[in-house]
């Protein structure tokens, strides 16, 4: 029993767990060495407190069902899109190099040469010019946002100089300097 065990456990793997006599702990653990676990074996008794014990082991399960969900969507997504690139490559091939008339000027997707690639230039990613106003529209949000501040922290230098708004507070002035200070 005990050694059928051992070679259930080395099949499935590890876990924690008890068994109720430590005799048969000790000698399905001097039999399993091989096992790296905690000392302790799963086990369930019968409630009639018999001997029959029902040994709690890792189903195989969720293991079978796993690999069967990753095969179907590796299935499912991509075959389709190895079967298209392939198709792509074999009957439309790469884009060659060809004059350009003078009047003529080229798009940006037309500079790469897989025709893949060019999809993804044209229809998917933005273009350079977009990239290039994007941040230009960015720099120029920062630049007004740090002449704000600028301005901000002179309106409240003034406003301390001059003791009035809204947001000013007087400085808190101590007994011995209040004979020295003019309002």
């Amino acid at each position: 029993m005990a050694a059928h065990l051992c070679s259930q456990l080395l099949r499935r793997g590890c876990f924690t767990a008890r068994i109720l006599s430590p005799s048969k702990t000790d000698a399905l653990l001097t039999r399993c060495s091989k096992l790296k676990t905690s000392g302790r074996l799963l086990l369930r008794s019968a409630g009639d407190h018999g001997p029959r014990r029902m040994y709690i082991l890792p189903g195989s399960f969720q293991d079978w069902r796993a690999m069967r969900a990753i095969g179907f969507y590796f299935l499912l997504t991509g075959v389709p899109i190895a079967l298209f690139v392939t198709y792509v490559n074999v009957f439309i091939g790469q884009a060659t190099y060809s004059e350009i008339p003078e009047d003529y000027v080229p798009y940006h997707w037309e500079y790469y040469k897989h025709p893949i690639t060019r999809f993804i230039a044209k229809y998917i990613s933005a273009s350079p010019q977009q990239t290039y106003e994007k941040m230009a529209h960015y720099i120029q949000i920062e630049g007004a946002k740090i002449e704000e501040r600028k301005v901000e922290k002179e309106v409240r230098k003034m406003m301390r100089q001059r003791g009035d708004g809204a947001w000013f507070a007087p400085e808190v002035i101590g007994p011995a300097r209040a004979e020295e200070e003019e309002y």
